[in-house]
Parts: structure tokens; C-alpha cells; sequence
């Protein structure tokens, strides 16, 4: 979300420029660029509740074709559902896409109507001290859940993972330049000329590769985590069933 939000605030802070220079003063950018992301905030939560009911509605009748009546049950929209689904969708959006409408309202409106203009970049300093931060936290939580037993060790435990992603995508920007030193050198030797390319040009912007490399992180740590959920219901149960089914033998006997 962050990389398609940084490239968004850019052009739409150059198209309005070009449009309306009158009206194309710095604070102003930013804040239509904000109005815009909760009103795409709002459009996609609403779209997420209805969209989620029906996907609830199909897997009812999707189990009832597999024998599991489920006529029976109710599926109330309460509304602390409702107000919790909005906050998270209007929260995120806008978090996601405060920082992008920033950096972009910096940008003058005559600077913004040039081909080559370029959004400054501010000091690591601060980024890699969060990072940091966040990381030491996060592997500290982690060695608490991990050393202790029950679901008193779980909290920990998801907290200390989200605060070592987070502090990884902060400090992804530093950590990506030996690591694209280090891939570069088998991209020279296997592709050639393409890997030189390859390399240079990762290493170009370090920002940008890894606001790439973090969006991608994002992915595949929500598709790992699905994952893990699932075999965790599927192990469940299945312990359930057997359960159920040795009572049921244990009274017939």
C-alpha cells in the first residue's frame, strides 16, 4: 500500500499542479490527498462489510451441501461489528497514505509542474533508531512467549512478531544495501550484463527497493499467517471429532 500510495500522492499533487496552479498550494495538495484516501477508506470498508456477509451467506449454504445443516444458525450485523470494520478500514487507509500526502505537499506547485520532479528524502537517523527499537522489543517479547506455557505466552508472542516486522520494514532501507551487494554478485556471475543492471538499479534508490521488498514482506507474512490459522482450525478439529467420537463409543460400551 505505501509504495502504490507514494507514487499516487506524486501524480496527483503534479496533476493538479498543471491543472490549477492557482489552487495548488502545498497545504492544500496534502489535504485533498488525505480527504481522497478516507474516501477510498470509507468506500472499501463499506464494500469489505457487504462483501463479507455474502462470503458468510455462500459458505452456509456451501456447507449445507456437505451434509452440516446450518439452517438453524443466525448471522447477525451487529453494529460494534459495523463501527469496528469502519474504524479499521478508515485508520489504516489513512495512516497508510499520511506520510505519502506529506512528503508530497512539500513540493511547490511551479516545481511540481516539471517532468524530473523529485520528492526530497529525509535522514535515516530516525528511522533506523525506531527500527531498532522496535526489533530489540520484538525479539525480547518473542523469547517471553516462547519461554512461558498456556495462552498467557501467545500475546507476547504476536507482539513481538508485529513489532519485528514493523521494525524490519523500517530498517529495511539499511539492511537492503549489503544485501543487494550480496545478491548482485551472483546476479553478475549468472546473467551478465542484465545482472549489473539489476543491480545497479536496486541499488540505486534503497528506499524505493525497499518499500518494494516490505510490501512484498507484508504479503507473504499475511499468507503465512492464513496458513498457520488454518492447519491450527484443521487441527482443532480434528481432535474435536475424535473426541466426540470416543465418548460416543465409550457410552455405547
Amino acid at each position: 500500500m505505501r509504495p502504490g500510495a507514494v507514487v499516487a500522492a506524486g501524480d496527483r499533487v503534479r496533476r493538479r499542479a498543471n491543472r490549477e496552479p492557482r489552487l495548488g498550494g502545498r497545504r492544500r495538495g496534502a489535504d485533498l490527498l488525505a480527504g481522497q484516501a478516507l474516501a477510498v477508506g470509507l468506500f472499501g470498508s463499506t464494500a469489505g462489510i457487504g462483501v463479507g456477509y455474502l462470503l458468510a451467506i455462500g459458505l452456509k449454504a456451501l456447507f449445507g451441501t456437505f451434509g452440516l445443516d446450518l439452517s438453524g444458525a443466525h448471522m447477525p450485523l451487529h453494529l460494534r461489528t459495523v463501527a469496528i470494520s469502519y474504524a479499521v478500514g478508515l485508520v489504516v487507509t489513512a495512516a497508510a497514505a499520511y506520510l505519502p500526502a506529506r512528503r508530497a505537499g512539500r513540493v511547490a506547485p511551479v516545481e511540481a509542474m516539471r517532468d524530473d520532479v523529485s520528492l526530497g528524502e529525509s535522514s535515516l537517523r530516525r528511522r533506523v533508531l525506531v527500527g531498532g527499537v522496535l526489533g530489540a522489543a520484538g525479539l525480547a517479547a518473542g523469547a517471553v512467549g516462547l519461554l512461558g506455557s498456556g495462552n498467557g505466552a501467545l500475546l507476547p508472542l504476536g507482539l513481538g512478531a508485529l513489532a519485528i516486522l514493523v521494525g524490519l520494514s523500517l530498517l529495511s532501507p539499511v539492511l537492503g544495501r549489503p544485501l543487494i551487494a550480496g545478491a548482485g554478485w551472483v546476479y553478475r556471475r549468472a546473467f551478465g550484463a542484465a545482472g549489473r543492471l539489476a543491480e545497479a538499479n536496486a541499488a540505486r534508490n534503497p528506499r524505493r527497493t525497499a518499500a518494494t521488498a516490505s510490501a512484498l514482506m507484508v504479503g507473504l507474512t499475511l499468507v503465512a499467517t492464513m496458513a498457520i490459522l488454518g492447519q491450527w482450525a484443521k487441527a482443532s478439529t480434528e481432535q474435536s471429532i475424535r473426541f466426540g467420537v470416543a465418548t460416543v463409543l465409550s457410552l455405547g460400551d
